[in-house]
């Protein structure tokens, strides 16, 4: 997602949870990176944006930390829920999202048509060949050790995307 979001001309910032996950983000290039087992995440948003909060908020684990996502972005910003590896319930403070008015929405490329799926390939495509886009390979597993690849997405170990070989 980092690349992409560059290659769009964004300014990623990563939420981590650890040292670890903090250097493959740096790595991933992401404009800062915000550590929130070592420095409190409101505050170091809240530094890096001037106070504002981020326009956009992309939560690719789900589960407890949906929470400090949402007080991440700014007045009317939007997070975008793309995934449940860290649970598939989350703890939301209304007031942060009405006094706000923040935006919380899911995102699922099942709900897309053919047509829109061809579309977007095709851009990452375009993006790729312009050399714009090279995407974080964590790790790769043989289809036939899909389970160990799960297993390494829920441990939240993963930093990049699993790649399933045929």
């Amino acid at each position: 997602m980092t690349r992409t979001a560059r290659a769009l001309g964004a300014r990623p910032v990563a939420l981590v949870s650890s040292a670890r996950e903090a250097r493959r983000a740096a790595e991933a290039g992401v404009t800062a990176v915000v550590d929130s087992s070592s420095r409190n995440p409101d505050e170091a948003i809240a530094e890096l944006t001037d106070g504002q909060g981020v326009d956009i908020a992309l939560d690719p684990v789900g589960g407890p930390r949906l929470g400090e996502l949402i007080r991440s972005v700014r007045r009317h910003g939007t997070v975008v829920s793309l995934g449940f590896t860290g649970g598939r319930q989350a703890t939301v403070g209304i007031m942060e999202l009405l006094a706000c008015a923040r935006v919380v929405t899911g995102y699922g490329v099942h709900g897309d048509s053919g047509e829109e799926i061809a579309e977007g390939l095709d851009d990452l495509g375009r993006l790729a060949a312009e050399g714009r886009l090279r995407p974080v390979i964590d790790s790769r597993y043989a289809l036939d050790d899909f389970e160990a690849g799960y297993t390494r997405l829920a441990s939240r170990a993963a930093v990049g995307s699993l790649v399933l070989e045929l």
